[in-house]
């Protein structure tokens, strides 16, 4: 059996992002901050171009 949900129950209106040109310690800021494992990227204009996953900061 297969469940339909619209786009606007299962994404978030105001998702925690960070913008390109952000540092690696900002990333972890805001990852450890919010207690979220990914991050998505945007650009100046506020368009996805990228995800940050927690595994690709760790050890820095």
């Amino acid at each position: 059996m297969k469940y339909w949900i619209s786009q606007s129950v299962a994404m978030t209106k105001n998702p925690i992002r960070i913008e390109s040109g952000a540092s690696t310690a900002e990333a972890m800021e805001l990852l450890a901050a919010h207690n979220i494992s990914e991050l998505p990227v945007v650009d100046i204009a506020s368009r996805p171009i990228g995800l940050i996953d927690i595994t690709d900061v760790v050890g820095f």
